[in-house]
């Protein structure tokens, strides 16, 4: 079976501009809105806020000691816990912050 019998419709979104279309809502932009203006169906676009569909996380299992220290130091820093570990990875991935 080939990709485009297996997915006749190619897809219109990637995971960055999922990422924009829940913030977008988040700050309180309709559903009907963004399904207009990113040209996909408005049940396309429920799946995208629901995550059931591009959602581009990791999931990392952390102690209960090991999150009360990631939400500290988040706070300390003034950012979200994600926001936190985010910034850890993307320094743990650069050359000079190799673990």
């Amino acid at each position: 079976m080939t990709a485009h019998t297996k997915h006749p419709f190619a897809a219109k979104l990637d995971h960055a501009t999922a990422e924009e279309i829940r913030a977008r809502h988040r700050a309180g932009e309709a559903p009907r809105t963004l399904a207009l203006e990113y040209g996909v169906a408005r049940s396309s676009l429920y799946e995208v806020l629901r995550g059931r569909t591009h959602q581009g996380l990791l999931v990392l299992r952390l102690r209960p000691v090991e999150l009360a220290r990631l939400e500290q130091f988040a706070r300390e820093l003034e950012l979200s816990p994600g926001e936190l570990a985010a910034r850890c990875i993307e320094r743990a991935l650069t050359p000079e912050g190799r673990l």
